[in-house]
């Protein structure tokens, strides 16, 4: 007689019916546990996996980020990033279940050259994917990320905010910070690369600070006009 492993499958089946019809509830449950053990894991593994897509994907999809906003200006308290968050999604978000502002903190360690790279890479690759709008550098940085190519001019942001609040246009104009850039065609110059927020209130308010400033400028890759402009008048409408 063939062994139970070798059995071909129906009569497996069978036989496995006949055996349990013979033991009490208890058995029946102590025999699959021991037989079965390793595919009732497997299955429920899957079930809580794709329970866990069908909640992110229908039931409580996670909210869009409208604008990202990376803090590279010294070290801030996750209630402070997370307070901001809150402010500018209050103020540009009208579904907030559906749409966010997120502000995360992005500091490189120089005392520790493999997590510096691996911040670094981190940064770059997210520039790359535009997935990065806005950086809030020190003065330092705004030198060296503007000559590195990581953010850009600000003309077309400068612009757009003039035609919408000339009035703050006109105030923040001696609150600029200009830098060396250089084109895509391999010209230089100094142009606007970022905007004084350090008298912001809403910064003031959050308790944020730096010593070397704090400079809103904008990742290079970012086309983000209809949401880095209005929080811009958020940050600035008040100063």
């Amino acid at each position: 007689m063939a062994s139970f492993a070798n059995m071909p499958l129906k009569e497996r089946l069978n036989t496995e019916k006949a055996r349990l019809r013979e033991m009490t509830f208890k058995e029946k449950m102590q025999h699959i546990w021991e037989y079965y053990k390793i595919h009732l894991i497997v299955i429920v593994v899957i079930l809580i996996v794709i329970g866990s897509f069908v909640n992110i994907w229908f039931i409580n999809p996670r909210p869009k980020t409208v604008l990202f906003i990376a803090w590279s200006a010294g070290f801030a308290l996750d209630e402070q990033t997370t307070g901001l968050a809150d402010v500018l999604t209050g103020e540009l978000v009208e579904n907030k279940r559906k749409e966010t502002v997120e502000v995360s903190l992005f500091l490189t360690d120089s005392s520790d050259p493999q997590m510096e790279m691996a911040n670094t890479m981190r940064m770059t690759a997210m520039i790359a994917a535009g997935m990065l709008d806005v950086f809030i550098l020190t003065d330092e940085l705004v030198a060296e990320f503007s000559q590195n190519g990581a953010i850009q001019p600000l003309d077309a942001i400068l612009a757009e905010l003039k035609s919408a609040d000339p009035a703050l246009y006109a105030e923040i104009e001696d609150s600029i910070a200009y830098g060396m850039y250089t084109t895509e065609e391999g010209s230089s110059g100094e142009r606007m690369m970022g905007i004084d927020i350090s008298n912001s209130p809403i910064i003031s308010e959050l308790a944020f600070y730096s010593e070397q400033g704090l400079w809103f400028c904008v990742t290079a890759n970012s086309g983000n006009l209809d949401n880095i402009v209005p929080a811009l008048i958020v940050l600035l409408g008040s100063a």
